[in-house]
């Protein structure tokens, strides 16, 4: 609901771009003016990101959750959210749907402070069912990441991601 609300006022307000930020993350000082920079000179970068200080690469279009850029030309279209499950992962599909691109650079960082919480990975794969991810997809994921193939998370992230979106099928 916070996210809708912060749509809302930024293109009540005319403010061209929206930082989605957890309270668990510190950015670089110049962390929004790197994004913002390459945002104006690629007017079809819908969203970016940083990456996570520390992270091992991943592909491109692996958009963080939070540190977050987006930009509001593109986020009205979307406007509202829906509120399940992966809506952030909805945010980058719809964008790249729309023919844009979404980037997280892996030269300009942000540091996630807390961990994450065991368990945490399962919601992923509920998350992936109320997209309407298809089970290829999912196949696909799983496989690409115990293979360790350019994608975040290791061998337990993904089986407990897969596990998850079992899970969502069940219930």
């Amino acid at each position: 609901i916070a996210i809708n609300l912060g749509i809302d006022l930024s293109i009540r307000n005319s403010i061209p771009y929206l930082l989605v930020l957890g309270d668990d993350s510190a950015l670089q000082n110049d962390y929004c003016e790197k994004l913002i920079e390459r945002m104006e000179s690629d007017k079809t970068i819908a969203l970016c990101s940083g990456d996570i200080l520390g992270n091992k690469p991943i592909l491109e279009r692996a958009v963080q959750g939070s540190g977050r850029m987006i930009r509001s030309d593109y986020i009205k279209t979307t406007y509202p959210l829906p509120m399940i499950h992966g809506y952030e992962s909805y945010v980058i599909f719809e964008a790249l749907r729309q023919g844009y691109k979404s980037i997280c650079y892996q030269d300009i960082f942000y540091d996630h402070i807390s961990a994450y919480p065991k368990g945490s990975i399962f919601t992923f794969g509920p998350a992936m069912y109320s997209l309407g991810y298809p089970k290829i997809m999912v196949i696909g994921k799983l496989f690409m990441k115990l293979k360790g193939e350019g994608v975040s998370g290791g061998r337990l992230n993904a089986i407990s991601e897969f596990t998850g979106f079992i899970w969502a099928h069940i219930i």
